[in-house]
């Protein structure tokens, strides 16, 4: 706002809100009439949308990323446990059919299954 100084002699008498809304008034007069503050203005908005932007952007990034972290892992949980159940002998249409689905919700959960109790207390049995 360089060049627009506030004369509080102009503004002598008025009610505080009518002073208020005249200095804003003609704060946006100055502003209207000074190209070079419209540019920077714009040039600020400007970069502020960019930078909301990005922000989203990047916050759209790291779900993405979060979400197909979530998926690998989850893959990888399906075909260890498959493995370890298809040594167990159990078929793979049961295995799909009646214990994957709760397997899935224990990992969803983020919950310790039956075969990850079976690997640690194998880990720590002494033979």
């Amino acid at each position: 706002m360089e060049g627009f100084k506030i004369d509080p002699t102009k503004y002598m008498g008025l009610p505080p809100e009518e002073a208020r809304r005249r200095i804003a008034e003609d704060e946006r007069k100055h502003i209207n009439a000074d190209p070079g503050l419209q540019a920077h203005i714009r040039d600020m908005e400007a970069r502020q949308t960019q930078a909301e932007a990005e922000k989203q952007r990047e916050a759209v990034r790291l779900k993405d990323l979060q979400e197909q972290k979530f998926f690998e892992a989850y893959e990888a949980r399906y075909q260890d446990r498959l493995e370890f159940y298809h040594h167990k002998g159990v078929p793979r249409e049961v295995f799909d059919e009646e214990i994957w689905p709760e397997l899935a919700r224990q990992f969803a959960r983020g919950e310790e299954d039956a075969v990850d109790q079976e690997r640690r207390e194998r880990s720590t049995h002494v033979y």
